[in-house]
Order: structure tokens, then sequence, then C-alpha cells
């Protein structure tokens, strides 16, 4: 993970502030207190996840179970696998680590065993593990257990205002989108028509 360098950071009077500048569709300002500053910071340098945890601990007096169970990741998404819902460069997910098992709709920021991290929304759960597809995408993904899975989208920031994975809007817009997959699969294919 990476923060995008058209991202500037900026500390001043001990308030830590992260500015969108040309080129990228967020627009606006993020005011992060120390604990996301210093993981703002971080992620100006390719970092895993393990590695913002290690920042941590040399940072604050806190166990390595604690920091990565009770970690929070806040973002902006780089590719275009998750719209019309997750808009990219725009708007902000907030990742937080999941309560038991992956759940249908769930939307998980997962590792590939190829080290590619990934957004997609779970369309089924089965036993051993889970079928994922990008909602801009026709073709499932499987393969993907519990232990590929670092955490689960809580809420989407969009123009300043947090939107809950529990918002009506959202669950309705989830239920139409996955539970006509068919449908979805006809409607992107003719997109992809028209544009080419």
């Amino acid at each position: 993970m990476r923060l995008d360098p058209r991202f500037l950071t900026h500390t001043t009077q001990g308030e830590h502030y992260t500015v969108s500048t040309i080129g990228t569709q967020f627009s606006g300002m993020i005011r992060s207190n120390p604990t996301a500053a210093l993981i703002i910071e971080a992620l100006k340098e390719d970092m895993t996840v393990d590695a913002i945890v290690d920042k941590l601990l040399a940072q604050y007096d806190v166990d390595r179970e604690t920091a990565a169970r009770d970690g929070r990741l806040v973002y902006t998404n780089v590719g275009d696998s998750m719209t019309p819902w997750i808009r990219q460069d725009r708007d902000l997910l907030i990742i937080e680590r999941p309560k038991g098992r992956l759940k249908r709709y769930d939307v998980p920021l997962y590792r590939r065993d190829s080290g590619q991290y990934v957004l997609h929304r779970v369309l089924r759960v089965r036993r051993d593990d889970h079928v994922l597809c990008g909602d801009a995408r026709t073709k499932c993904e499987t393969g993907i257990t519990d232990r590929h899975v670092i955490g689960v989208l809580t809420a989407v920031v969009r123009d300043g205002r947090e939107i809950p994975v529990t918002d009506l809007r959202y669950r309705l817009y989830v239920h139409l989108w996955c539970d006509l997959f068919p449908l979805r699969v006809l409607l992107l294919k003719l997109r992809r028509r028209r544009r080419s």
C-alpha cells in the first residue's frame, strides 16, 4: 500500500493535514489525529499492514496483538473495479478488522498470494473460500480464504459525509447490483460496447 503522491501532508501547530492536489478527484482536506498521522506519513513509502503495525508498536505502549486487532485503515481506492459505488481517488474507505467470517455482500480488503491488494465484494461464502467480484466486473474470483483477508469495508466517506454499510441506500444498491448479477453482466457488456 502507498499514499497517492498527489496528496500532500503538512503539520502545523501540532495538527496534521492531508490535502489533495490537482489531478485527484477527491477534493478536500483531512485532519488526522496523531495515530492516523503516523500511518499516513508511513504510507509515503510502500508499506504492508505488518510494517504499519511495527511503526505503531515503536511509537505507542501497545502489544502487537492489540495493535493488529484494533487497527482501522482509512485510504482512497486505486482502480475502478468497485465503481459505481466507490469512486477512484475521490472516496475515502474505512476498513476495519472483520468480526468473524465474512458474510455475503461484505467488501473485504485482501491480499492475493501474488502480493496484490484487492477490494472486491463477497457474492458467496463457501466452506473453504469465498466467491468475490468487483462491482464493475463480470468475472468472479475464487480461492480467497480467511487467511487472505486484512479487513472489511465498514463505511465510505463521500464529499465529507460518512456513509456506513448499514445505510439503507447502500444496502438497496448492494441487493439490486448483486442479486441481479446476470443483468449486471449484460449492462456492463453493453456499456463496454458503447465505449469501443
